[in-house]
């Protein structure tokens, strides 16, 4: 018999260089001299692989598919330039040629890592700030107030509160102490009307505590009869 046309094609089943097919087949009986038609496998089709970087997973796959390609094994990992949700990274990587219905393996974005707030209250404000910018944090609103519990300069409380976790260069708000409130003189308002003792007490940055009542023969009804702390 004589070889007659030998052509190629792909076949993911046949090893490239070995025979698919022939024609007539075999076991056919024929003429001495009858040409016998080959095809021969080309091995598995090769494909490129799109460039799925910065997708959303979603139409990442839909790429690969259309490629001709499966999705390989996805794993996920924390990133400060990609998108929650889109591809960080792919192997084989755009453009490689390889088999048709190969998996391509992704890397999936989870977005900024969340960073862990320090606890900083009753530490020293540049303590505290430092403590803040080391946890990648910035330093927010810094709010100064009176404290009689609190040394004057340390941080009296913070928002968020410390083992919270948020996104990478989150603002941590502090409120520091002033350290107790300057003293003031008591205004003497024995023998004042209740509306202006009241309004002198309030007028000198105190305030009006417990205001109780009691009869007396030698001040008139609305008047202050005694205080504490005394005038002065």
């Amino acid at each position: 018999l004589t070889v007659d046309a030998v052509t190629e094609q792909h076949s993911d089943t046949v090893e490239a260089g070995r025979v698919i097919s022939q024609d007539p087949v075999g076991g056919t009986r024929v003429d001495q001299g009858v040409s016998v038609t080959l095809v021969v496998s080309k091995g598995p089709e090769q494909v490129s692989v799109p460039n799925v970087v910065g997708m959303p997973r979603a139409q990442a796959e839909a790429e690969l598919a259309a490629a001709g390609l499966t999705l390989g094994i996805v794993d996920e990992q924390y990133s400060d330039e990609i998108e929650a949700g889109h591809v960080v990274h792919q192997n084989p990587s755009a453009e490689a040629l390889v088999d048709r219905g190969a998996g391509v393996a992704l890397v999936v974005s989870k977005g900024p890592q969340p960073m862990t707030v320090p606890n900083v209250v009753g530490m020293r404000q540049a303590e505290a700030e430092s403590a803040i910018t080391r946890a990648r944090l910035i330093v927010g609103a810094v709010t100064e107030e009176y404290s009689t519990s609190v040394e004057a300069g340390n941080v009296i409380r913070q928002k968020p509160l410390g083992g919270t976790r948020v996104p990478e260069g989150s603002a941590v708000d502090l409120w520091v102490s002033k350290g107790p409130p300057e003293p003031v003189n008591v205004p003497n308002v024995i023998g004042s009307t209740r509306t202006e003792a009241e309004a002198a007490i309030i007028a000198a940055g105190l305030t009006v505590g417990t205001v109780t009542e009691q009869f007396s023969d030698t001040v008139p009804a609305g008047q202050v009869i005694s205080q504490q702390p005394q005038g002065g």
